[in-house]
């Protein structure tokens, strides 16, 4: 079966999920102050690695950031 690559068919058939949780960005200097089963992503940038975490996660090990946001994925079939 082929998937479909017509974008606004795609577009219309999105329906958003939005999952349970508060997260956060943070950038990180030591990679190791964090477990990285605990991230949900990474990303190794110049000024560290940047991770979103759950923000109960990242209060828990002191990290810093500035806003909590909502996690929304959008499926499709």
């Amino acid at each position: 079966m082929k998937g479909e690559t017509n974008i606004s068919v795609l577009i219309k058939g999105m329906n958003p999920k939005l999952n349970n949780g508060e997260y956060v960005f943070s950038t990180l200097s030591d990679s190791n102050k964090v477990d990285r089963a605990d991230t949900i992503f990474e990303f190794k940038e110049r000024e560290g690695l940047s991770i979103v975490i759950e923000k109960q996660k990242a209060d828990r090990l002191g990290l810093e950031y500035d806003l909590v946001f909502s996690w929304i994925t959008l499926t499709i079939h």
